[in-house]
Formats: C-alpha cells, structure tokens, sequence
C-alpha cells in the first residue's frame, strides 16, 4: 500500500472523529439544555404541587370546620349505621362523637318514630326517591327525648357504587312543645265555646227556678192574710233565697276550678280529710273510719279539700240506716293514687252513674243539693290527671273512686 492511500485514509478517519467529536459536543450540549429545562419544570411542578397540597389542607380544613362547626347537627351514616356526626349533634343527644360511630339509627330513635323513619329510609334504599324530610324523636343517652327536624340527602363516591346518607337535623323541640300547647288551647277553646251555651242555658234556668218560687209565694200573700199562713210563705221564701245563694256560691266554686294560677302546698292527705269531716254536718248514727297509707302530696289544697267535702257529704246526705257507715280509702301503684268513699246509704241504679257527674243533675229534690258538686269533683279530679267512677248496690252500698297522677303531685 502507497504513502498516499495511507495518507488519505488517515485523514478521512481524522475528519470522520472531528465529526463525531462535534456532532457529541452538539448533543452534550443540547442535553444539558433539556436537563436544565427538565430541572426548570420540575422546580415548577413541585411549587404548583405544594400550593395544590395547601389549597387542599386549607378547603379540607374548611370542610371540616363547616361540619363540625354548623349550628345544626350533621349525620353521615351507610346501611342504617352512623358513620360520623358533628359535636352539635353530639351534645344534642349526650353521646360523644367516638361512642355514635357504629351506632344504629334506630338505637337513637324514639320507639313510635322508628316505622316511620325506616318506611323513608326503605323508599331511599329502592332509589324511589333522593331525599326526604320528616320530624321525629330522638332518644338521648340519659333517656330524654327531643324533636328534631330531620332532612335527609343521598351523596356518593366517584364511582357512584357507594350511597351514604347525609342527615341535617334541627333542634325543634320547644317549638313542637308550644304547638302541641296551642293545639291543646285551641281543643280546650273549641270545648268551651261548644259548653258555653248549654251552661248558660241550664244555669240561667236553675237560677230562675228559685225567684219563680218567690214569685209564686207572693201571690198567695197577696190573696191570705192569715198570720199562720205569712209565717209559712215567708219561711218558704227564705228557703229559696237560700237555695239561690246556694247555687250561686257553686255556679262560682265550679268556675274558679278552671283556673290555672293557683297555690300548691305540701300537706298529708289523712289531715286534709279529717279537716274536711270538722266542716261538715256528721249525724251521731254516722261512722267515718280510714284504710290504707294516705300520702304526702304537692297540690292546691283547697281544690282537693272540694272533692273530698262534696263526696262525703253526698254519702252523708244519701245514708238512711239506722248505723250509718262511711269508709275513706287509698291505694297506689306506680303511677296513679287511688282514693275511695264508701257508704252504706241508699245507693244509685246504674243507669244514672253517667248522669250524675253532669252538672245541674241531682236524682234527689234535696234542699241543699244545687247538682254542681259531682260535676265540680270529676273537674277537679281531670284536672290531676285522674278518673272518677262509681260503683253502688241499691239500698246496700256505694263507692266512689278517683285517682290522681303522680306525677301532678310530685314536690
């Protein structure tokens, strides 16, 4: 091979590597370029990542203080299961939020709300409906109730396979309190009104009765002038004024029973009966005895002294035996105290039992008898929460029993 070829080849592999020489330059360059680009970016991305990350802290934070602070309760619950719940519902029902998670729906559901509430969850469940609204009870740990106005939504993950139930509830209570009062006050209004007419009816005729009476008496004065006679009329006149008094003073007690501002006291009953008997007419063939443990109570006393006054006093009245004997009894169960007057007077056919707690009804024409004091101790007894009822034999016995809630009574 000649020096030339050689010479040549030479070369050739020499500008061939000053190529390859510059053409790697050329790329190490343009990488390192690429690379500080790269490093740009990613210096980007990273403080994009971070005030992201801070963004979603920040709207998570929010979120959270929006649940737990919000001035309704919040419940979030899957399959009928709390899931979580807000401090505001937490303190309405006195459970802490750890304790509520994992409770059923229908441990914190009044009884007689739980159909109800389960009917709406069950349309939910069928897809039949998004959301829905109902009022019911909830039960609180120290066994309380409240009402709450609960409005219930569906939320879901991305995939939509898993539903939740979202529940708002508000704190209602005092208001369904007062409409339940004002239902109560309309009730009792409409009550009123309806008696008010035939009250006044009946009363206006039993007042009349007696001036009637007197009518009469004075138009036979003016056509005798006997003295024996006068004497007689006047004694009769005397005795319809006083019938008039009578009724009048019981037209007026029944009316104040109604009355709601009233003072309650603590006596024992025992002593409230034996000072009723002090006041009344007892004839010396008459025996009043006790049975049972007579309780201490929280009452208007004057009110009870009515219904025991006007009961034996009608066993008084009604007894025609040689040994007349009336019985004042009491018993109790957890709820009710049970009192009883007993007699062996005359007694009463049964189908006047309802009869005679109707005001202005008396079955017998006696003098003192105006026909108001039954009606005025079933009011009474109604008004403590109690029943009154009677039981009789003719011409054997009778008994009337009332009773009175405990919870009326209570200190």
């Amino acid at each position: 091979m000649s020096e030339e070829i050689l010479k040549k080849r030479f070369l050739r592999e020499k500008n061939a590597r000053l190529q390859a020489e510059k053409l790697l330059e050329e790329k190490s360059l343009e990488l390192y370029l690429k690379n500080k680009e790269l490093e740009r970016l990613n210096v980007g991305l990273n403080e994009l990542l971070s005030r992201t990350s801070d963004q979603l802290d920040t709207l998570s934070y929010e979120h959270k203080q929006l649940f737990e602070n919000s001035a309704v309760g919040v419940l979030l619950s899957k399959d009928g299961n709390i899931l979580q719940c807000n401090s505001t519902f937490s303190t309405l029902v006195g459970y802490s939020e750890e304790e509520m998670k994992g409770m059923s729906i229908s441990e914190i559901t009044y009884e007689q709300d739980v159909e109800p509430s389960q009917l709406s969850t069950e349309k939910f469940n069928n897809r039949n409906i998004r959301k829905y609204s109902i009022q019911k009870r909830y039960k609180k740990k120290n066994g309380a109730v409240f009402w709450g106005s609960t409005h219930v939504s569906e939320i879901s993950n991305k995939n939509s396979k898993s539903r939740y139930l979202l529940a708002v509830i508000i704190d209602v209570h005092k208001e369904k309190i007062t409409e339940k009062k004002l239902q109560q006050t309309v009730a009792e209004l409409i009550e009123v009104n309806d008696n008010l007419e035939s009250f006044a009816h009946i009363a206006s005729h039993d007042l009349k009765a007696p001036l009637t009476g007197i009518n009469t008496v004075l138009g036979w004065m003016e056509h005798n002038t006997d003295p024996d006679k006068m004497t007689e009329y006047v004694q009769l006149m005397q005795l319809r004024v006083t019938k008039m008094y009578q009724l009048i003073d019981n037209i007026i007690a029944y009316s104040r029973v109604s009355s709601t501002d009233e003072e309650r006291t603590f006596f024992n009953t025992k002593s409230l009966v034996e000072d009723c008997i002090l006041l009344l007419d007892v004839p010396l063939h008459v025996s009043i005895e006790f049975e049972g443990d007579f309780p201490d109570i929280m009452t208007n006393k004057t009110k009870l002294s009515q219904v025991f006054s006007n009961l034996m006093d009608n066993s008084i009245r009604h007894i025609n035996k040689e040994q007349g004997k009336i019985v004042v009894g009491v018993m109790e169960d957890k709820t009710y105290f049970y009192f009883s007057i007993w007699d062996n007077g005359i007694g009463i056919e049964s189908k006047y039992y309802s009869k005679i707690f109707q005001i202005f009804n008396s079955l017998t024409p006696s003098k003192k008898s105006t026909g108001i004091g039954l009606s005025l101790v079933k009011k009474v007894v109604e008004q403590l929460g109690g029943k009154i009822s009677v039981d009789s034999k003719v011409d054997q016995y009778t008994v009337f029993e009332f009773s009175i809630n405990k919870e009326k009574v209570q200190l």
